[in-house]
């Protein structure tokens, strides 16, 4: 497997160029391949001109990109999982890497008729002189995720995962305190980048070891408030929304939670900081994936229940798991098939502990496959649990599921 590094720094002097040395040790160590794009030692060009400009504003599909653009295309395409490494400038990007995107990301490669091939996995390794709690306290790591993953990444990769070496400001003792550790976590971070991934995804259901698999349901949110549908509608948490979190992490880390887990979360605001606080207290570090979304509610995401029940499409009162309550929304069959593929990856890949934080339809739908149940089954019996609900589930290599508790509150 090949992995294109995409690395921004001014300077060699730098915590940062020895997390990617650490890093690209570890690619190399695990058997796999890389390719580095250095964009400063590159002197790479950032700044995009008027004729690139009115190319992509207009649209035109033109087979005249400049060479150094096209040579990262190639980089891109010939690669099965792209990494950034790059330290956080003024929560953002350094200018060059920005600028990287705009003249990279072109129309008809990234957007459009795309040539760009759907990567397995997209790797951010940042490095921040704020701590974590000062990110998170302001909400700058979600932030910045958002504009990684939500907008740049977007669907560019089956599985995303943003890490911050935080504070690693000359100014604090923790920068030597934690020098090593962290170029160690930059190493494993190489070694494994494809044990994890979407690869290893099969059609074999049964786990290869044993399994703990924990459920969160996010807590309260601002839609739960204001009389608005959830769904695909991107609403905060609220303030008790937050302290609820809190008090699931600390009974997370009570229940034994840890660093020896994986935490995957929504990318939908009140689901990632409900994985957000749990973080503050076990020191996890989230992998957001759009494919364990809430059900889209199409044209209802994020509208008021008064317009949503008065516009969506009658439905029958026998059970109907192709029903769309709007043309362009999600049935039941169509979450499942968007779930099933993540359900067998976390039963079929390494992960021995395994944490999600979702939401209440699509976790349902996770405790029905996980209880082994088939999308005909939720006619007569499924499982509802009130936002902040916890579950957690203990597998056998034999297969058998053994429900621990099944959405507990722990408010």
């Amino acid at each position: 497997m090949k992995a294109f590094i995409v690395y921004c720094h001014p300077s060699e002097d730098s915590f940062t160029s020895h997390v990617r040395d650490s890093f690209i040790k570890g690619i190399v160590d695990s058997g796999n391949e890389y390719v580095l794009s250095d964009l400063y030692r590159m002197n790479f060009q950032t700044d995009m001109t008027e004729k690139e400009y009115l190319r992509d504003s207009n649209y035109r599909n033109t087979d005249d990109l400049a060479q150094d653009v096209l040579a990262e295309q190639g980089k891109i395409n010939s690669s099965d999982a792209i990494v950034f490494i790059y330290p956080i400038f003024w929560t953002e990007a350094p200018a060059k890497l920005v600028g990287w995107f705009d003249r990279v990301w072109s129309y008809g490669f990234a957007y459009g008729e795309k040539r760009m091939k759907l990567l397995d996995k997209a790797l951010i390794l940042c490095t921040a002189g704020n701590t974590k709690e000062k990110l998170l306290k302001y909400d700058l790591i979600y932030s910045m995720k958002k504009v990684m993953f939500g907008d740049r990444m977007f669907n560019r990769a089956k599985e995303m995962e943003f890490f911050v070496f935080d504070g690693m400001t000359k100014a604090l003792k923790s920068r030597e305190e934690n020098w090593d550790k962290n170029l160690n976590t930059a190493y494993e971070k190489g070694k494994s980048l494809f044990q994890k991934s979407l690869i290893k995804k099969t059609d074999n259901t049964t786990p290869t070891r044993k399994k703990t698999i924990i459920l969160v349901q996010h807590t309260q949110s601002v839609h739960h408030t204001n009389g608005h549908a959830g769904a695909w509608g991107d609403w905060d948490l609220t303030e008790l929304g937050h302290k609820q979190a809190a008090t699931i992490g600390q009974y997370l880390k009570n229940e034994g939670i840890d660093q020896s887990f994986v935490l995957y979360a929504s990318d939908l605001k009140r689901a990632a900081q409900t994985a957000e606080e749990i973080c503050r207290l076990t020191d996890l570090n989230p992998i957001f994936r759009e494919d364990i979304r809430e059900v889209n509610a199409g044209a209802g995401n994020g509208k008021p229940w008064d317009w949503f029940n008065a516009n969506k499409i009658p439905s029958s009162d026998e059970y109907d798991a192709d029903y769309r309550p709007f043309p362009d929304a999600e049935s039941d069959r169509d979450l499942w098939n968007r779930l099933h593929p993540f359900y067998r990856e976390i039963l079929a890949n390494e992960d021995e502990k395994i944490l999600v934080v979702s939401h209440g339809t699509a976790l349902s739908f996770l405790q029905s496959m996980l209880m082994g149940q088939t999308l005909e089954d939720r006619a007569v019996f499924r499982f509802n649990g009130a936002s902040g609900s916890v579950s957690r589930f203990e597998i056998d290599t034999d297969g058998r599921v053994t429900a621990k508790y099944i959405n507990r509150q722990v408010q």
